[in-house]
């Protein structure tokens, strides 16, 4: 397990107004979440994972004594299949008053993002990643979709 020493989720830097965000990869694309939300990040491994799995819920792994729900994001958004290797990891995040993990293929990095850089997307999109996704940015040339993940716990249940 690893613990996500990375400050506030937001920071002001020179006058400027950041938002720290987790970038991670599933599959070829890239996605973040608020790190205000991510308690800490944990390893796969298949052999942890236990109940039954259905749709976009892997099953539970015990964690601190306690049931974690895992959550297949690349299921919940269409993508193709998780690809389990030795860089998947779990995000163990917290909204709506539930903590779950949610699964994928490697994390990237832990960024700062410049408010200026993160655009809104229209919510009006009723497509799995339209009802998810409602910010894109950019990160040193790369374009990363913002998970609401308050959306994804709900519609995960």
């Amino acid at each position: 397990m690893e613990k996500l020493n990375a400050g506030p989720a937001d920071a002001t830097t020179a006058g400027e107004k950041l938002r720290r965000v987790v970038m991670f990869a599933l599959g070829k694309e890239r996605y973040a979440v608020d790190i205000a939300q991510v308690q800490e990040v944990c390893r796969y491994s298949a052999s942890a994972v236990h109940g039954k799995a259905s749709g976009e819920m892997l099953g539970f792994i015990t964690l601190h004594e306690h049931e974690v729900a895992l959550i297949d994001v690349s299921q919940c958004l269409h993508l193709p299949a998780l690809k389990f290797s030795h860089h998947t990891r779990i995000l163990i995040c917290s909204a709506t008053e539930q903590i779950k993990g949610i699964v994928v293929d490697d994390i990237i990095e832990v960024v700062d993002l410049n408010l200026d850089d993160i655009q809104a997307v229209s919510v009006a999109d009723n497509t799995a990643e339209g009802k998810l996704i409602h910010e894109v940015a950019t990160y040193a040339g790369q374009s990363m979709r913002l998970i609401d993940l308050n959306t994804l716990f709900l519609l995960a249940s």
